[in-house]
């Protein structure tokens, strides 16, 4: 918490609003994603579903596989406390949507599906894409899968595998869409991304979640952002997203934005 502190006052000074930022592509992000208010159809009934797990007092075993989970300490914990401390909030998994359905990816891979909220959102922003969902907690994932089929979404394929075991198997698809938000630690973190970047293509869209969460992942993020295949690079302090289209400068904007509370 500390270090999200500090980071965020150093991030206030270096930070530019969308009136400092020349950027035609990034300009346009910002109108139609970053500052879109409006309500979609799928929001009530994917918050519906949360909030009646959000009443749910059974308790169920965690076997977290990765470092960085917003929940720590006992392994047995209520469903309800679980799903406040690990699941993406409704407004950062509504900014994922508005991405997907601006973008318009076809295959997405989400890499720590949890309770499958951000999974529901992803899939609802283009229903004609197809979405797989890596979750490593069985129990976890299993509630996903009643949450996933509750709404009656069917373009959506989760599977309980630890990433290290699942990435060689999805190698052959043809992601345009990853959205990274397991395994929190520098090492993880990167070996996840150099395995995506073997079949990036210029238009993909990369999102790693919590880049301040730790000194050791915002060093992976700053490690990204520097990467000769990345172009530009927004950083939102709750979520990076990475670009690849060689029409776009080399950049790392740094934008305050309501966003960064994510």
């Amino acid at each position: 918490m500390i270090y999200k502190l500090t980071s965020y006052i150093k991030f206030l000074v270096n930070g530019k609003s969308k009136y400092n930022i020349h950027s035609p592509f990034f300009h346009e992000f910002i109108d139609k994603v970053l500052v879109h208010d409006g309500d979609f159809y799928c929001y009530p009934a994917i918050e519906h579903v949360r909030n009646q797990m959000s009443t749910m007092n059974s308790k169920i075993q965690r076997n977290d596989l990765g470092a960085g989970s917003k929940y720590r300490g006992d392994t047995s914990k209520k469903v309800k406390t679980i799903l406040k401390h690990s699941q993406s909030s409704p407004q950062k998994a509504q900014l994922l949507f508005r991405m997907v359905n601006y973008f318009n990816p076809t295959f997405i891979l989400e890499l720590g599906t949890s309770f499958g909220f951000t999974t529901a959102y992803l899939a609802n922003a283009n229903k004609s894409s197809k979405v797989i969902g890596v979750e490593g907690d069985e129990h976890i994932y299993q509630l996903a899968q009643k949450n996933i089929k509750l709404l009656g979404i069917k373009n959506i394929n989760l599977i309980n595998a630890s990433f290290e075991a699942v990435l060689p198997k999805l190698s052959n698809y043809d992601f345009n869409f990853i959205y990274f938000d397991g395994n929190h630690t520098k090492a993880a973190t990167l070996k996840y991304f150099n395995w995506a970047l073997e079949n990036v293509k210029e238009n993909d869209v990369f999102i790693f979640d919590d880049i301040y969460w730790s000194k050791e992942m915002h060093d992976a993020w700053n490690n990204i952002v520097d990467h000769q295949k990345t172009t530009l690079t927004i950083d939102l302090f709750s979520i990076g997203v990475v670009f690849f289209n060689k029409n776009l400068s080399k950049e790392n904007f740094k934008l305050i934005h309501r966003a960064n509370f994510y």
